[in-house]
């Protein structure tokens, strides 16, 4: 026994690097919960499986993957209203096992049972939230309509692992979305755009600072935002400048400054520091617009 104990470990943990590797490769809800599927399938039953994601600002749960007796079927989205298992799972971001008596266990916690698929009722049933830390993404739910004590705690505890593995996944992938749509953005205006580390060195421009500035991507990474001097700003202000961007405060207003050709040019400028969730200043970024010509115009 002990031997088939250890055997049947080894078969799940190669099962969840599996899908560990898996995921780390792929981009995409769709891909994302395909994969997890096809990995869960392999550590328990699934006839009966769906991933769903919540949309905290829209109050809205919607269904990328849903199976019902054993095959793919659409589910449109739905306002999250807090009724049902899957809801109780996502508001209080703890999983639920409930491998018997559903509907007398789903009662006893004030549950009202909310059917996603076509069963009737479910006689198994675990749901698992998809959540990085505090912040609930969604959940992952396996249930059966015809057995009861289908899964097993061990199952749940591997249940959680792998919605863990997919949270991080999704995350990734909205945070790549989010940061396509951002430098999609920034590519396409005709304003300079660059990105600062901590100590002012320049690690990104998009295409509108060659066009105020006349320096390359290539030719301004690594080198500070002195290459724009003008010489024309007194050096106290530059001082107060960087003081309030080091204490979190945002920069707006107008600054003389000098392109690669040697030309003096008026911008519109806003900086501020990019801080993470503590605060802490990774960077700074700046957007400058040349004015130039309306200057000349107001003269």
């Amino acid at each position: 026994q002990l031997f088939n104990d250890a055997k049947q470990r080894n078969e799940e943990l190669a099962v969840l690097n599996g899908l560990s590797g898996e995921l780390s490769t792929l981009s995409g809800i769709t891909n994302i919960s395909d994969s997890v599927f096809k990995y869960t399938s392999q550590l328990m039953r699934t006839s009966s499986f769906f991933l769903c994601l919540l949309d905290e600002k829209q109050l809205e749960v919607s269904f990328p993957l849903v199976i019902d007796d054993g095959e793919r079927v659409e589910v449109p989205s739905r306002k999250a209203n807090g009724n049902g298992l899957t809801d109780y799972v996502m508001r209080t971001n703890r999983t639920l096992f409930l491998p018997n008596q559903v509907n007398e266990r789903s009662r006893e916690l004030g549950i009202n049972v909310t059917i996603i698929g076509n069963p009737t009722s479910a006689k198994s049933w675990m749901g698992v939230p998809l959540s990085i830390g505090s912040r609930v993404l969604g959940a992952i739910v396996v249930q059966d309509p015809n057995e009861e004590n289908i899964y097993t705690v061990h199952q749940r505890d591997i249940l959680i692992t792998i919605a863990q593995q997919a949270a991080v996944a999704i995350e990734n992938t909205r945070l790549f979305l989010e940061t396509q749509k951002f430098k999609l953005g920034i590519d396409r205006t005709d304003n300079a755009v660059f990105i600062t580390d901590p100590n002012g060195v320049i690690q990104y421009t998009n295409p509108g600072f060659e066009k105020v500035y006349g320096y390359k991507n290539e030719e301004a990474i690594g080198k500070t935002p002195r290459i724009l001097k003008s010489g024309m700003i007194p050096d106290d202000q530059y001082i107060n400048f960087w003081g309030t961007l080091l204490n979190g405060g945002t920069i707006s207003g107008e600054i003389i400054n000098k392109t690669k050709d040697g030309r003096i040019i008026s911008i519109a400028g806003t900086n501020s520091p990019i801080l993470d969730d503590n605060g802490k200043v990774l960077g700074f970024l700046a957007v400058h617009q040349d004015i130039s010509e309306r200057k000349k115009s107001e003269e």
